[in-house]
């Protein structure tokens, strides 16, 4: 079965800077995650996903930046700071997907695989996003 991609921007609906919250798609992915549920949401360029065994990232499909902000159930402290017309995040590392692989090469250079990832679907959402 393949995994929903939940569209919050797309030409049905438009969410204003103002209606859209980071953290709350961060706590919601997390409880996904937690719930062991595997779901991809859109918000434009961010993109939250959880996967099956309690993982939970934050991506930027156009500079291919991640943030991992649950591992393995245990959630993970992400710097993110909102305000009614922009946002930031303490971005931990760049993406790529190659193969089946989601693999994540941090600031220091560290590369890890991950292989039980939704990398078809999460590879959907960047050529729809770009």
């Amino acid at each position: 079965m393949p995994l929903p991609i939940y569209f919050i921007i797309a030409s049905r609906r438009i969410v204003t800077r103002q209606e859209m919250c980071i953290a709350d798609e961060v706590e919601h992915i997390r409880a996904c995650a937690a719930a062991g549920e595997s779901h991809i949401v859109m918000l434009g360029s961010p993109v939250f996903f959880s996967t099956e065994t309690g993982d939970a990232w934050l991506l930027d499909l156009h500079d291919r930046l991640a943030a991992c902000v649950m591992s393995d159930g245990q959630p993970l402290a992400v710097a993110i700071t909102e305000t009614e017309t922009n946002f930031s995040i303490a971005w931990s590392g760049h993406y790529a997907v190659r193969g089946s692989a989601f693999v994540i090469t941090e600031a220091s250079g560290r590369i890890t695989a991950y292989g039980d990832y939704p990398v078809q679907a999460i590879a959907r959402a960047s050529r729809s996003a770009l």
